[in-house]
């Protein structure tokens, strides 16, 4: 959602002893509480449609504080001509048809089902990767607190299988304990993405492997795993636990007792996953819509500054 800010020069009239009103520059003693409830109604207003990137109602909010940029004098920033600073943004990204993902365990070969056995995420327009597949446990590294599940394992050109969140989050003294009802920075997608593209990998997949995990139709709404505005070009999909949990058995382990060897050890347990090779394409259709920033200039009157 593109939300329009604007920073208001805010008096407290009324509310401030004498003192300070008498202290307060002419121009903030021009703002009037129905001036700004007249402003706050108009962009809060339910035809606005909360002002959504794309939609019908984010123009004329952009158009509306235009509109009282000019009438306050506010002049274009820089070279730029206007206010406005339209720039194009892409929206409702959805699953091409050109997604797939093919796993080799041995000798046989599976094509994924995409939305049941697997999900990309949206952190990409266009990717692909081929190469054997290496378990990464969480997929952290955490040098201060002596823990990195990348140690033991060479992810260089592979493709790393990790875990979502981080071992036991709950715990009291657990390593990445979730605090304030926010996860350890180290349980972020961003996070493990960026850490895993920094030991050479060259595609990820996560399992969710918790007690309480969804399954991937319960995630997926027909399109991808949204991760937010930024991009990277490294492929990066959930994938369920059912398929998870047959990878390790064709390597002659158990995924939930290696899950549960982590959480209480609070320990990494990584290992390539032989004799599998994974090939993953992916891309993601979006639509394309303009929008625009608002950029005004009020100058100041300080002859020397």
């Amino acid at each position: 959602m593109n939300i329009i800010r604007i920073t208001w020069v805010a008096a407290v009239l009324g509310l401030a002893g004498p003192e300070l009103s008498a202290a307060l520059p002419k121009a903030a003693q021009t703002i009037t509480t129905n001036d700004l409830i007249r402003h706050i109604r108009f962009l809060a207003d339910d035809k606005l449609e909360g002002r959504e990137s794309g939609g019908q109602g984010n123009p004329e909010a952009t158009d509306y504080v235009a509109t009282h940029f000019r009438k306050y004098g506010l002049k274009p920033a820089g070279a730029a001509k206007d206010l406005l600073q339209p720039f194009e943004i892409g929206l409702n990204a959805a699953l091409d048809e050109a997604c797939r993902l093919t796993v080799r365990v041995k000798e046989a070969r599976e094509v994924l089902e995409i939305g049941k056995d697997y999900l990309p995420f949206d952190n990409l327009d266009e990717g692909s990767a081929i190469g054997p597949l290496v378990f990464a446990g969480f997929g952290i590294t955490a040098a201060d607190q002596g823990y990195d599940d990348y140690a033991r394992v060479n992810a260089t050109n592979k493709i790393v299988l990790i875990l979502r969140k981080s071992p036991d989050p709950d715990r009291e003294n657990g390593l990445f304990r979730a605090a304030a009802g926010r996860p350890n920075q180290h349980a972020l997608f961003t996070t493990k993405l960026a850490n895993a593209k920094a030991h050479g990998a060259k595609a990820i997949l996560i399992v969710d492997a918790s007690k309480k995990r969804q399954t991937i139709g319960e995630m997926s709404d027909g399109g991808p795993w949204r991760m937010g505005s930024k991009k990277d070009s490294l492929p990066f999909a959930f994938v369920s636990y059912e398929k998870a949990a047959e990878w390790f058995k064709s390597a002659n382990r158990d995924l939930a007792k290696v899950v549960d060897g982590i959480d209480a050890g609070q320990r990494p347990d990584s290992f390539p996953l032989r004799s599998l090779l994974a090939t993953l394409n992916f891309k993601i259709r979006r639509d394309k819509a303009t929008v625009s920033n608002v950029i005004g200039l009020l100058e100041g009157s300080d002859p020397k500054l």
